[in-house]
């Protein structure tokens, strides 16, 4: 992944969806950001970053989310 310097710079359109969440969390100066999106191949995808104090928020949307529609899969553990 880019360092947010050189992310800064680029046009979304060459960012990495991981690279938009670590863009967003700098531009918000946010303690933890959360990405969802549906798209025609995968289904919904959700990415998350979270800084010191941040994990709180992102575990309890992972819960919710999870009650509503089954357990998460990260993509590593869906690829192997």
């Amino acid at each position: 992944m880019k360092n947010i310097r050189e992310i800064r710079t680029l046009p979304i359109s060459e960012l990495t969806d991981e690279e938009i969440v670590k863009a967003t969390m700098d531009r918000l100066k946010a303690k933890c950001v959360m990405l969802v999106y549906e798209d025609s191949e995968n289904g919904i995808a959700f990415l998350g970053r979270y800084r010191k104090g941040g994990s709180l928020l992102l575990n309890q949307l992972k819960k919710a989310w999870e009650e509503k529609w089954g357990k998460l899969t990260k993509i590593e553990e869906e690829e192997k």
